[in-house]
Order: structure tokens, then C-alpha cells, then sequence
């Protein structure tokens, strides 16, 4: 877990009264102050047509309105806080394994129960320019052949990715994107987790306000999600240790009470330390409600699945693990086994040996039963 130096009060006294964050930050937070965060002399500073952060000095230092980048009011007021976002969420029994990377099968047996499409499946994503979907999903009979399912499966779109995918996604049209999601056939959409890390690529702390619009932009995703009728799940996520955005999570669910589905992304890190923190925040996030949820883990492998599962569901929850591993494996010739001592691992195939499409089949099923045995068996 990345380390966040703590800064004193006085640095954000004038949170309430000057930062047009403050309604849904909060402010004084154990975080870098809100301005501009390169040091004198980098290439980025107060360079704002440059630079990703969206901290309160945005647009104020060499204003030109032919740059791409808006000043902070406008970035913050065209996010949603929390507490405006009301959802609708139907009733779904969800499996323990939802695969990605369905349209890499090429056998008459089709896929029957849910897959999941991400980003990169589904849309053409520019730097600098709005994502369109891709020219392929014309109709809902399209999208089914190229991703190898029945009538009858339910599609289910994950918008997570890169950064760069992600703000492309941001400067698209967003509802009629959506509203075309829903017309070919997709039901379940996540809400995008627009990336939030305490420190720059120099090492520098990131100041809040970047998070908080980094937030806000998924809270106005998902209220959009939902007003054009497709089941809408909140991605839960915060800076690691974030005590009161934890709580603002927390406050939300028991104030909305129809929701049952959440997800977690968890496909940047693979290092098991890492993964259990942010479970284990997620958990205490979920035991300040009163009741137990459907958690869809997004993006990760065998060797963690296992042990994320047993995590949750030992204090009730369910879980659905959405990942391309079983057949990403398959595509790069492994197979999986079970190894002596229990755990899932995989070993090279030979081509001779099963058919990729087979090998795609074998895996996933391995996999599954796997998750379905953590469950039952202590890890």
C-alpha cells in the first residue's frame, strides 16, 4: 500500500469557503494540499493542457480556450456526488464465474448463462477524443455471434480499462452510447473506476481533489447507466485507507436499500498483500449495512480468486469472479490442474493434445469448480 504523508489542517482552511469540491470531498484530508502538484521546474508545472491531475489551480495558469482542459468548477460540476445517485436494481442470480474474452471460442456450443464485455471488446477509444462503439454491434444478433452466446445469456458490459480508455470513454457521448448498449442486448452495466492513486509518477502526493473528481465522474456514470433502463453496479472504491469515503460509501447503501449488487476492481495489482487490504476494507465497508451483498470481483486470477471468495463469502456475502484468466490461459496453450497441494495451477498443452476451443472449455470449467470447492474447503 502506498505510503500518504499527512498534512496539518491549517493547509485546507479555506476547504468550506472557497473549493467547489467541498460538498462531496469534505475537505481536510490527510492528503497533498489541492494545488498544483509538480514541482517547479518539471515539464508539467502549471501546465495544465499537459497534465491528467484535476487539482483547484486547473485552467487558471495560461488560460486558452482552445485547450483541451476545462478549469476545476467545470470539471467538478460535471460530476455527480454520491448522495445524488438513486438506483433501481433488479434481482439477478448470478454464477460464481462470469467469462471475459467469450468471442475467443469458436465451437458450436455456445455460452448460456452471463459474459461480461469490457472497454476494449466493445469500444474504439481515442486519446484526446470521445469512444465510439465499434461498427461491428449493429444489432443485439451481431454482438451474440461475436460473442459466442444464446438468445437466452444475459450480457453484462464492465467499463473498466486503461486510464487513457477510460477518458476517452468520459468524452464520448455517454447516454446515447448507453441507450445503444441496452437496444443489442446488454443488461448489467458496472460503473467505470476512473483511477484514483495517492501518488504521481515522480512520487509526489496526488492532491484530493483529483480524487474527488475522479469519484464524481463515477457517480454521474452510474446514474446514467441506470436512466436508460440498464442495471446499474456501483464500483466500491476509494484511496486505500480512506476512512471517510468509506463511510460516505457506507451511509449511501443503507440510505438505498434496493441495492444488493456491487463490484470491486481489482486488475492492477496481482500481489496478494495488496488484494486482502482492499478486501478487508471492503468488508468493513459492507458491515456497516445491515445486510449481505452480491459482489462481482472484477479482473482477477486463480491464485487470488480462490482466497477472495473465501473472504467474503465467510461473512455472508456472495461473490461472482468476472475475469478472462481461463481463457487467456487457454489462448496461450496452459492448462489448468489441481496441484498437490489443492491450489489451481496450470501447465503447457500440447496442440495435438485438445482443440483451443476446447482447452478454452476444460479451463473454465476447472476454474469454476474451483471457486465452488473455496467455499467449502478452509484456505
Amino acid at each position: 500500500m502506498e505510503k500518504i504523508e499527512v498534512y496539518q489542517n491549517s493547509l485546507f482552511d479555506d476547504c468550506a469557503s472557497k473549493c467547489e469540491a467541498y460538498a462531496s470531498c469534505g475537505g481536510c484530508r490527510s492528503t497533498a494540499p489541492c494545488g498544483c502538484a509538480w514541482p517547479y521546474g518539471h515539464e508539467k508545472y502549471q501546465q495544465c493542457h499537459k497534465c491528467y491531475i484535476i487539482c483547484r489551480e486547473r485552467g487558471v495558469f495560461n488560460p486558452n480556450p482552445q485547450l483541451l482542459s476545462k478549469d476545476f468548477a467545470t470539471e467538478i460540476e460535471s460530476g455527480y456526488m454520491l448522495e445524488q445517485v438513486q438506483l433501481n436494481q433488479e434481482q439477478y442470480n448470478l454464477p460464481i464465474y462470469i467469462p471475459t474474452y467469450t468471442n475467443k471460442y469458436r465451437c458450436k456450443k455456445a455460452f448460456s448463462d452471463f459474459v461480461a464485455v469490457d472497454i476494449q471488446k466493445l469500444f474504439n477509444c481515442r486519446k484526446g477524443k470521445g469512444a465510439t462503439l465499434k461498427p461491428i454491434f449493429k444489432t443485439e444478433t451481431d454482438v451474440r455471434r461475436h460473442f459466442n452466446v444464446t438468445p437466452e445469456c444475459l450480457l453484462i458490459v464492465i467499463l473498466n480499462g486503461q486510464d487513457w480508455k477510460l477518458e476517452s470513454f468520459w468524452a464520448a457521448s455517454r447516454k446515447a452510447i448507453l441507450e445503444k448498449l441496452v437496444s443489442i442486448g446488454f443488461t448489467i452495466c458496472t460503473a467505470p473506476t476512473f483511477s484514483v492513486t495517492a501518488l504521481t509518477t515522480m512520487g509526489t502526493p496526488v492532491p484530493y481533489s483529483h480524487h474527488t473528481a475522479m469519484l464524481m465522474r463515477h457517480h454521474r456514470v452510474l446514474s446514467e447507466i441506470s436512466s436508460v433502463g440498464l442495471c446499474g453496479i456501483p464500483n466500491l472504491y476509494w484511496l486505500d485507507g480512506d476512512n471517510k469515503e468509506i463511510k460516505r460509501w457506507a451511509n449511501w447503501l443503507n440510505n438505498n436499500a434496493q441495492i444488493h449488487l456491487v463490484s470491486k476492481d481489482l486488475t492492477s495489482t496481482r500481489d496478494w498483500n495488496t488484494i486482502e487490504f482492499k478486501i478487508s476494507e471492503l468488508i468493513s465497508l459492507l458491515g456497516k449495512t445491515d445486510r449481505f451483498f452480491h459482489v462481482l470481483i472484477i479482473g482477477t486470477g486463480a491464485k487470488n480468486a480462490r482466497k477472495v471468495v473465501r473472504k467474503l463469502t465467510e461473512v455472508g456475502h456472495t461473490v461472482s469472479i468476472v475475469t478472462s484468466a481461463p481463457v487467456l490461459k487457454a489462448i496461450h496453450g496452459s492448462k489448468y490442474f489441481i496441484g498437490n497441494n489443492g491450489e489451481l495451477s496450470d501447465v503447457s498443452c500440447p496442440k495435438s493434445e485438445c482443440s483451443f476451443s476446447t482447452l478454452i472449455e476444460y479451463n473454465s470449467e476447472l476454474f469454476e469448480n474451483d471457486l465452488k470447492n473455496a467455499i467449502h474447503v478452509k484456505l
